[in-house]
């Protein structure tokens, strides 16, 4: 018993008799035995050639379901992996447990800095040996890289991407900062990554960099010859300069309140520093027994974990008070804790002190603890701390 309708057994016996039409040319009683067999007349309307394009969909929905199986199966082996503690919390909580995906590069030298793109799937990678190299995660071979290229004649070490496309050529594009122990900061338009501009003024190595969100044309630089210079990406200009540190400035952070941008910068001298983008100096973080390698932000979801955590434990900081944890001046600063991470294996947890705020005048060093961020917390980390990053999520801290 056929499983096919009479309709479909019609149209199949159509088909037949189409395809096989051509094949008996020479054989017209075989071809009228087989149209009296099937039912049917070779006259009949019938799309053209019903039967071989009826076979190629079978084909491709073949090699898609599997190709669809596949990917099942590698998304049940990364669930089967993944803790259920893990998965079953929120998304914005998630953590990997392992690396998913590793990317070659065609240098011996270390890596010294990673960077992702604000939007599109690329991740860019600097190299000791001066070299970029640039992946598309969603290509087909995302191992293979999109390009890399010679950036610096010395150590790539540190990239940050513009938070909005810039007018640098004659159209707006993300660009790509990277800076390096050769004194140079260069700046990279577009997806082909072209070199539109080198910066030049540090006197030692330039050991980070970080763009404005206000202002984005802004970027931040700090260097081995103990300054922060701030400059115009589009002009090329330095705009200021300004030293804030005894010793090599490791790292630089930036967040945008109404007041301007305020930097959080780190040092060899072991101190970490608030300062504004005017220059001024607003509070300093002094713990660390050794070079503190890098230091950021607590973005302001994290911070109210951290606010309801002290409000709940006064008790264990009576340097502290409600007045103090509760401030108001923090939401239009941009601005409230700390992190910083150094070569003594400790990550330090900051409560910064909010400066003077005076109209039309830049921001004033606080008056409160004479100036120095409260110390809340220390995590004991790995040998070295290089680096760590905030999640704005939640209450992350990678390293």
């Amino acid at each position: 018993m056929s499983i096919l309708t009479s309709r479909q057994q019609t149209e199949l016996h159509k088909a037949i008799l189409q395809y096989m039409e051509p094949l008996l040319e020479e054989e017209p009683e075989t071809l009228q035995k087989l149209s009296r067999t099937l039912g049917v007349d070779s006259d009949d309307t019938i799309v053209p050639r019903y039967l071989e394009k009826k076979w190629a969909t079978v084909l491709r929905l073949q090699k898609k379901i599997l190709d669809l199986e596949n990917e099942t199966d590698t998304y049940k082996a990364l669930l089967a992996a993944t803790p259920q503690n893990v998965a079953a919390k929120d998304r914005s909580d998630w953590l990997p447990s392992a690396a998913t995906r590793k990317f070659a590069t065609a240098s011996t030298q270390y890596v010294t800095a990673v960077s992702i793109h604000p939007q599109l799937p690329w991740i860019v990678a600097a190299c000791a040996d001066g070299s970029v190299v640039a992946w598309d995660v969603a290509a087909a071979d995302p191992t293979v890289p999109i390009r890399t290229w010679h950036a610096h004649t010395r150590s790539a070490n540190a990239l940050a991407w513009s938070h909005v496309p810039l007018s640098l050529t004659d159209k707006e594009e993300y660009v790509l900062a990277s800076c390096s122990a050769d004194l140079t900061i260069k700046i990279w338009a577009g997806d082909q990554f072209r070199h539109v501009r080198t910066l030049t003024g540090h006197d030692h190595t330039v050991s980070a960099l970080a763009f404005s969100k206000s202002s984005p044309n802004t970027l931040y630089s700090v260097s081995r010859d103990k300054t922060v210079k701030v400059w115009d990406v589009v002009s090329g200009h330095c705009l200021r300069t300004f030293v804030g540190h005894s010793d090599w400035v490791r790292d630089v952070d930036v967040v945008s309140g109404h007041v301007g941008d305020f930097l959080l910068t780190c040092s060899n001298d072991q101190s970490v520093r608030l300062s504004h983008d005017s220059g001024a100096g607003l509070a300093v973080s002094v713990g660390h027994s050794h070079v503190v390698e890098a230091a950021r932000f607590l973005p302001p979801s994290a911070g109210a974990h951290v606010d309801a955590y002290l409000l709940k434990n006064m008790d264990r900081f009576p340097y502290l008070s409600e007045a103090i944890v509760s401030n108001a001046d923090y939401a239009q600063l941009g601005f409230k804790y700390a992190v910083s991470a150094g070569r003594d294996n400790m990550v330090k947890l900051w409560l910064l002190p909010p400066p003077q705020l005076r109209a039309n005048r830049p921001p004033q060093p606080s008056v409160q603890n004479n100036a120095h961020a409260w110390h809340i917390a220390d995590l004991v980390g790995p040998q070295t701390v290089g680096a760590d990053t905030c999640r704005p999520s939640k209450r992350a801290v990678s390293l």
